[in-house]
């Protein structure tokens, strides 16, 4: 047969794309404003929730209050705390008078003379004793006096250690007291007196 093939072309058997429709264009009239478009998302349009009411609070009333703050002195007296009793001064003790008058003119010069002289008149063997430990202690004068009225008491052993206290000293005092024990009762303090006399002399 004698037709002719036409050669058709791939892209010809192709269907043509679809073209876009054309937006419809809104018709303005010239007399009216135009309204706004509103845009159309995609997304679906959000429902509004509604408001939860907030509580309600009462204003409280402010009150307005002046502290007052107390002044400070700048210098705060600070008294002295009081003595302690072991720090205030014992008073002084009266002087010990004697309980045996003292001849005319002779007076002690220290209050413990007095004290030794008080022991040695008390009439105590006791006493007498300790007042002739202390004796050696006693200087001057007081001490002169002391041994004179130690020499006279009733006790052999003050007046011989009355004796021995005499024998250290010099001077003619010592030798007219010592001379007064020669004729002691007690054959000690006289025995004692006699050898003393040989030294002071």
């Amino acid at each position: 047969m004698g037709w002719a093939w036409e050669e058709f072309s791939l892209s010809a058997a192709k269907p043509a794309p679809l073209e876009p429709a054309p937006a419809e264009t809104a018709v303005v009239h010239p007399d009216q404003p135009a309204e706004p478009v509103a845009e159309v998302s995609a997304e679906s349009p959000a429902v509004p929730q509604p408001e939860e009411a907030l509580p309600v609070t009462e204003q409280l009333p402010v009150i307005e209050q002046k502290i007052e703050v107390p002044a400070v002195p700048e210098k705060v007296r600070q008294e002295p705390p009081p003595p302690s009793k072991s720090a205030m001064p014992k008073p002084a003790a009266a002087s010990p008078v004697p309980i045996v008058p003292l001849p005319e003119g002779v007076t002690f010069q220290k209050p413990r003379s007095v004290a030794v002289y008080n022991f040695i008149m008390s009439g105590s063997d006791e006493e007498a004793t300790q007042a002739m430990k202390d004796l050696p202690f006693i200087m001057g004068d007081d001490q002169n006096i002391l041994i004179y009225f130690a020499a006279q008491h009733a006790n052999d052993g003050v007046r011989l250690a009355a004796a021995k206290l005499l024998a250290r000293k010099r001077g003619p005092h010592a030798v007219e007291l010592m001379k007064v024990l020669l004729d002691d009762p007690s054959e000690l303090v006289s025995s004692f007196a006699a050898k003393a006399l040989t030294i002071l002399k």
